[in-house]
This record gives structure tokens, sequence and C-alpha cells, in this order.
């Protein structure tokens, strides 16, 4: 969904970014914060010189420490999550899609999974002969009782009650799979 949609593509591309930008960013100040001030001592006003990289190291640490409490134990962060969930489905930026605005994005096709009736054309034939695949539909596994053939073989026959798993374009599908009268 996020790369059909030119403005959820772009708005990946910037988290991306940014997200990338903020871990640079944290670790050059990290890095920063270890070496030797280049002011001397009496400027910055430590009141032990030698202190200021461990000292810089310990407020990082903390406030990491104290990030990483809040967005995962507080009930703030708990408030803010769902503040920005509401926001999120008010916005245009997330809309809901319909079964069958989803098959006509992906092209009309889908995977259904159906039990094959003993009046369906099909029983009796081989996989490879049974005309599915020039239906552009193609079986991904076969149930038949407790067992699940996956990728099942082109000289495996389709039995009644065999419940196939397909892909392919789903009015075919529809078409072929259809319950025949009575």
């Amino acid at each position: 969904m996020i790369v059909g949609h030119p403005r959820r593509r772009q708005i990946a591309g910037l988290l991306m970014v940014f997200g990338n930008a903020g871990l640079v960013t944290l670790v050059a100040t990290f890095a920063n914060s270890l070496r030797p001030s280049i002011a001397p001592p009496s400027a910055g006003g430590w009141i032990w010189p030698g202190l200021s990289p461990a000292l810089n190291l310990v407020i990082i640490a903390i406030a990491i420490y104290v990030t990483f409490r809040f967005f995962t134990h507080s009930k703030q962060a708990q408030k803010l999550t769902q503040y920005l969930r509401r926001r999120v489905r008010q916005s245009s930026i997330v809309k809901r899609v319909s079964f069958e605005e989803l098959m006509v994005a992906t092209g009309g096709y889908g995977v259904v999974s159906t039990e094959i009736s003993a009046a369906n054309p099909v029983v009796g034939k081989k996989l490879a002969k049974s005309g599915l695949k020039a239906q552009d539909i193609i079986v991904l596994a076969i149930g038949r009782g407790q067992e699940t053939i996956t990728n099942p073989p082109p000289d495996m026959k389709i039995q009644a009650k065999d419940r196939l798993l397909c892909f392919g374009n789903m009015d075919r599908m529809k078409k072929e799979f259809q319950a025949s009268p009575g």
C-alpha cells in the first residue's frame, strides 16, 4: 500500500532520510562528547577539567535511558501513541481499501481457497491436463483430508472434495470454481 500511493511513498522516503539523519547525529554527538574539549578548562567552568568527556557520556547515557523508559513504560507515551493514531485515522494519509479496490489495484489477481465439488469438470484430471494453467490459474497447494500437498506436481490428479489454494485472475477463478446447480 505504501509504494502504490505517491503521497505515502513520499512520507516513507522522508522518514527513512530523517531516521538516518537522526542516527548520524546521535553517533556524532556521542563521538564529540568523548573527546576532550577544545576550549581551555577555565572557559568552560568545569570543576574538574579532565572530567568533561566522562560527564558528557554519563549525561547522554541518562538521556537515552530516560527516553527509552518514557517511550516504553509510561502512560504519557500511551496517550501520545493513541493521539497520533487518531490523527492518522482522521487525516487523508491512510484510507480503508475495500476488497474490490484491492483486486483492481493488483490487476484483478488474488489467492482463493476452494473445495472442488464432484460435479466440477476438473475432477479426475491431472493438474497439467486440467486447463487451469491455460486460464491463468496456478494451484499452490492441495488439501486432501488431513494432508496438505504444497506445490503439487503436474501429474497429480484432482479429486472431489480436494481443497485447492490457487493464485490467478479472480474473475476466471470465480467462473471456474463456481458451484454447479444442485
